[in-house]
């Protein structure tokens, strides 16, 4: 591997550093304020050339700044047009609701869409001044019509609704348009040459130079929009990072799939410790996929209000917590220690879906469940999952204890055999609901661990309801010995060694692991031959 490289699909539509393909909308209520500036004294935000677009804003109307691209651009279907605008004097502009501060693009300077992207009362305003901000001209929500647009995204551009007007200055601003997936490239990286990292990719965006807006600093992390691509054009990444605090940007003019992080690459390597993702809006919270089975190793990581999540047999999860996400679709990865917590999944989905050939025991031990608002399961086993399933100290919380139920806490996909799920150690409800008429069983199993006896006893558990042995040993090599029982089930215990006294347990069952002392004594009347 090589020094990291970090890069972008981004193309420039215009970086606002000349008038020449800018102007005033020509719809009636929109060209009442100043024509458009080359404005060197304005607090210019990227380039090399220290300018950007403005104009006054003299009048309590609308002011708006357009960029023709010289001809109608395609967009990618989850892709944006990215925006860098401002406004200096926030307190004079409407509010987010009421399109305070706006976005627009069309076939012409008459002939538009435009979309509300600010105000007064949204972040980064009252108190911050640039933001870019993310479009996708074939979102329809929240779109308004100006004149007759054709669909041809030709005209690109940034508006402010104004309370009042504004008698000095330029206080309206725009900068680099630009437009593509959106896309920040992960490549390249090792130990020699130092790994990718947040702060690496953030260093390049943020430059002067560059200021693609995709991943950049802001206070306590990084802001990230667009499309995450780990491993690029058959360049393996390798990603190293911790102790790091990710925004997922509010982009409400974009498609749902717009904000995403791909992993791609085979050699690949993404480990992350203590990387915590935090979703700021719900039109585009986010999504993970693996796409190639990389080495993905995620250590006490977050994700708190993401989309939906794809994991490969390659990953491994230890101690990682999902916080009102999506659906987590697990393919034989190890998630152990993780936690699933109020998911936002829909009614009878599944906030963990296991669809593959192998045993979950081993896998998903250890883990926590609780229940969304929706009336969903906690786990699908799919119509490949195997049929005898182990689950083994798993917590569920909120589902419902009858089975057959949107909310039962297993959902069985599988129609074709009898589905044996064996619990060992778990607590709460372990309800199914199933897709077929085919049966399922599920045995709630503990550990109880017989102590205080001598090395050498014979231990037999006997269950009461049939007088079946269930567990036992000939000759117990030490003095403890761990049997797996079934819980709340009643069982006899005999334990039998030369020069003890016979020991019987009877009618005893245990809702939960623990240990049992059988409190061996020296039998007396014993006489060895």
């Amino acid at each position: 591997m090589a020094v990291p490289a970090y890069g972008t699909d981004l193309v420039d539509i215009d970086l606002a550093a000349a008038t020449t393909a800018w102007a005033e909308s020509t719809d009636a209520a929109w060209d009442d304020c100043g024509s458009p500036v080359a404005d060197a004294d304005y607090p210019w935000i990227q380039g090399a050339t220290g300018m950007a677009i403005s104009q006054t804003c003299t009048k309590a109307t609308i002011a708006s700044l357009m960029v023709n691209a010289g001809a109608p651009l395609t967009i990618p279907t989850d892709g944006a047009v990215l925006i860098w605008q401002a406004m200096a004097s926030p307190m004079a502009m409407d509010s987010l609701a009421n399109g305070g501060m706006r976005v627009m693009a069309g076939s012409s300077l008459a002939n538009f869409y435009w979309w509300a992207s600010g105000g007064y009362n949204a972040s980064p305003y009252p108190m911050g001044l640039w933001q870019n901000a993310a479009l996708n001209p074939s979102v329809t929500a929240g779109r308004t019509t100006v004149g007759s647009p054709s669909g041809a995204w030709q005209y690109f551009g940034s508006a402010v609704r104004l309370l009042v007007a504004i008698g000095k200055g330029d206080p309206h601003a725009v900068d680099a348009v630009r437009y593509g997936r959106c896309e920040a490239r992960f490549s390249a990286g090792s130990l020699a040459d130092g790994y990718c990292t947040f702060a690496g990719y953030a260093a390049t965006d943020n430059a002067q130079a560059t200021r693609w807006g995709l991943i950049y600093p802001i206070r306590g992390g990084y802001l990230w929009k667009g499309l995450m691509t780990i491993g690029y054009n058959s360049t393996a990444a390798d990603f190293r990072d911790s102790d790091v605090n990710v925004s997922v940007d509010n982009t409400v003019n974009v498609t749902a799939g717009f904000n995403a992080i791909e992993i791609r690459v085979a050699g690949t390597k993404v480990y992350w410790t203590r990387v915590n993702f935090q979703a700021l809006g719900t039109v585009s919270p986010g999504t993970l996929t693996m796409v190639d089975a990389a080495d993905v190793q995620l250590n006490t990581c977050k994700f708190g209000g993401m989309g939906a999540f794809s994991f490969l047999s390659t990953a491994v999860l230890t101690s990682t917590t999902f916080v009102g996400c999506g659906v987590i679709t697990a393919a034989g990865c190890h998630m152990t220690y993780c936690s699933f917590l109020v998911p936002s999944v829909a009614a009878d989905a599944s906030a963990v879906v296991w669809n593959v050939a192998t045993d979950p025991n081993g896998y998903l031990d250890y883990s926590t469940f609780t229940k969304g608002a929706n009336a969903h399961h906690a786990i699908t086993f799919g119509a490949s999952a195997p049929t005898t399933i182990g689950l083994s100290n798993i917590t569920t919380s909120g589902f419902h204890a009858d089975n057959g139920q949107n909310d039962s806490t297993i959902y069985v996909a599988r129609t074709d055999a009898t589905i044996t799920i064996n619990l060992t150690s778990c607590s709460g409800n372990f309800s199914y609901k199933k897709a077929g008429s085919n049966t399922v069983i599920v045995n709630s199993s503990i550990t109880v661990t017989f102590d205080e006896f001598e090395a050498g006893t014979e231990i037999r558990v006997y269950k009461d309801s049939d007088g079946s042995e269930a567990q036992g040993v000939e000759s117990a090599p030490a003095v403890t010995w761990a049997a797996s029982l079934q819980a709340s089930t009643a069982y006899t215990v005999v334990a039998i060694k030369e020069g003890k006294l016979p020991i019987r347990l009877e009618g005893k069952s245990w809702t939960g692991s623990q240990t049992v002392s059988l409190n061996q004594q020296v039998d007396r009347n014993f006489t060895y031959g």
